[in-house]
């Protein structure tokens, strides 16, 4: 574990920009609990990469050590992709491209299928992420909201993902999302 004055995991705040990260226990993830099962995050990385993302082990340990058995992780990345295996074939992969909306029917089976995974089980979560778990992310946490009625408008669930996931109140900020 590495100490939170480390080097690198000051790098990494600083590429976190405005967005709240996880950091307890020995973790500082580019990651933050939206409601008690729906988690946004940065993509999880690896190579030299995760020292300024989100490092895959750290990543995998975290929903070991919090959530072990009761994740699933929804890749959002049209230009990137991990094996499924990597988190016990729990991925579901729903593709958009970045500073894009996604088709309607992409968020309608996504929001679909995550509510089938959360409402399964009390202890069940759902962890979203794109690139920098920020715009795409936003943008699928926010149809997720409104389609589990935690929000009940879209202005009402954009206000509550950038209060949940950003220092500064700016969560998706690409009208197009």
């Amino acid at each position: 574990m590495k100490s939170l004055t480390d080097p690198t995991n000051l790098v990494k705040r600083v590429v976190s920009g405005n967005k709240k990260r996880y950091i307890q226990d020995g973790f500082d993830l580019d990651l933050s609990y939206v409601t008690t099962s729906i988690i946004a995050m940065g993509y999880p990385s690896e190579g030299m990469e995760g020292v300024y993302r989100n490092p895959f082990s750290e990543v995998y340990r975290f929903f070991e050590t919090y959530h072990p058995d009761m994740y699933k992780i929804y890749n959002l990345c049209s230009e990137r992709s991990y094996a499924p295996a990597k988190f016990h074939n729990r991925v579901e992969c729903y593709p958009f491209d970045d500073h894009n909306a996604p088709p309607f029917e992409l968020m309608r089976i996504m929001c679909c299928n995550a509510s089938d995974w959360v409402e399964a089980h009390p202890k069940h979560v759902v962890a979203i992420h794109c690139k920098a778990g920020k715009g795409r992310t936003g943008c699928m946490v926010c149809s997720l909201l409104l389609h589990l009625g935690i929000c009940n408008t879209a202005e009402e669930a954009l206000s509550f993902y950038a209060a949940q996931r950003t220092l500064d109140g700016k969560g998706v900020t690409i009208r197009s999302q």
